[in-house]
């Protein structure tokens, strides 16, 4: 089968009435607190939903809510996110949350198993702040003064008197953190908790079997109003993150766009990976080169629908990237309230992934605009266009 339209949910399977399916595409490893499950595929011919199944007899409770994630999916590669739960050893709070990253994918070879690779903790450094010459002195003076004027505070809430709303919601909080505790398991060391934020992570995989795992995260601290890109990058067969800072290439006019960028979404796009931010437009990073580059593209200023009315997907093997654009209503402001609803339209723009060579020479532009009416059968089976 060429392809498979996949259930973005993770269905857990711990025996019981509904068995975990036994397959070919079956394959196992472990958390990093040690706690083993296994994976497998339930694959059916589209237009069917093939499932991802999981279990994982010593993972969270269900009662702990979606603790295994599809974070991202390229040519039969996924990659997975699987969340524990650890009783702290100095609470608050009383959970700690390390997230584990797979990479789950079949062999090149058809009559080996599948792979199931967890990926090393990503850590992100964190700031350190320096002072030098008279700096050193006014922050010292800055800490004294915050810490006496937090004496005075801390002094300030012991006189106050203890009324039976703060004492309701003490017990309260007390037996919230109890029930939490609850969910957790106790382990012996320290756990480490991955710096990597999900709707960041894209999956790109390329050749056989290699593939690289990249995270973005936008940094304005720099001045005039200038925005950098972070990226952490795993290849496959290598060891440790890649943390590298880049800069972002975009026009003068778009600045205001790059600065409020808010990714939702991460599509593969060729050889690159594609950023999407469904109010604004996309960032682009090929991802595969060893020197990343990172641009700005803008979504045309004639498409006017609310964001929520769009999606963006690479179709044609990944060589062109599509957004689509469901306008739910052409009323003019200020018409009659009786005035009928115009059809649904969705507005379709294309972006074709440039070769290699032509690539630093060539602007990502959107092209290709037309418009395909909706049926009302197809639009939430008959209902008006203000109900979608």
């Amino acid at each position: 089968m060429a392809w498979a339209m996949l259930d973005r949910f993770v269905f857990r399977r711990d025996g019981g009435a509904k068995p975990f399916p036994e397959n070919e595409t079956a394959a196992g490893s472990s958390t990093c607190i040690g706690a083993p499950f296994r994976v497998s595929l339930g694959v059916a011919a589209p237009p069917a939903i093939s499932r991802l199944y999981l279990e994982w007899p010593r993972g969270p409770k269900p009662d702990a809510g979606a603790t295994c994630h599809l974070a991202a999916a390229h040519r039969g590669c996924l990659l997975l996110r699987l969340t524990s739960l650890v009783r702290a050893k100095t609470p608050p709070p009383p959970l700690e949350c390390p997230d584990d990253y797979f990479v789950y994918q079949p062999a090149a070879d058809p009559s080996s198993p599948w792979s199931l690779t967890r990926l090393p903790t990503c850590i992100r450094p964190k700031p350190e702040l320096s002072f030098s010459n008279g700096e050193d002195e006014a922050a010292e003076s800055e800490s004294e003064s915050a810490s006496s004027e937090s004496e005075s505070v801390s002094e300030l809430v012991r006189m106050m008197e203890v009324t039976k709303e703060m004492e309701w919601a003490e017990r309260a909080q007390r037996q919230h953190d109890e029930e939490m505790a609850t969910l957790g398991v106790e382990v012996d060391g320290e756990v480490v908790r991955s710096s990597l934020v999900i709707e960041n992570v894209g999956l790109l995989r390329h050749g056989e079997d290699e593939f690289v795992v990249a995270e973005l995260q936008l940094d304005r601290s720099g001045g005039g109003g200038k925005v950098s890109a972070e990226l952490a990058l795993l290849r496959s067969g290598v060891a440790e993150w890649e943390l590298t800072r880049v800069p972002v290439h975009y026009k003068k006019r778009d600045s205001m766009d790059v600065l409020c960028f808010s990714p939702q979404a991460v599509v593969p796009f060729g050889r690159r990976l594609c950023w999407v931010d469904h109010r604004r437009g996309v960032l682009l990073c090929d991802a595969l080169e060893k020197s990343p580059t990172v641009s700005y593209t803008p979504f045309p200023y004639a498409v006017q629908s609310t964001h929520e009315h769009r999606g963006v997907c690479a179709t044609d093997n990944g060589r062109t990237l599509k957004l689509v654009d469901v306008v739910v209503s052409r009323r003019s402001p200020g018409s009659d309230a009786d005035e009928p609803w115009s059809p649904l339209l969705a507005t379709v723009l294309l972006m074709t992934s440039p070769v290699k060579e032509a690539r630093e020479r060539q602007e990502d532009v959107w092209a290709g605009e037309h418009e395909s009416p909706i049926r009302e059968s197809k639009a939430q089976n008959g209902n008006p266009a203000e109900c979608v």
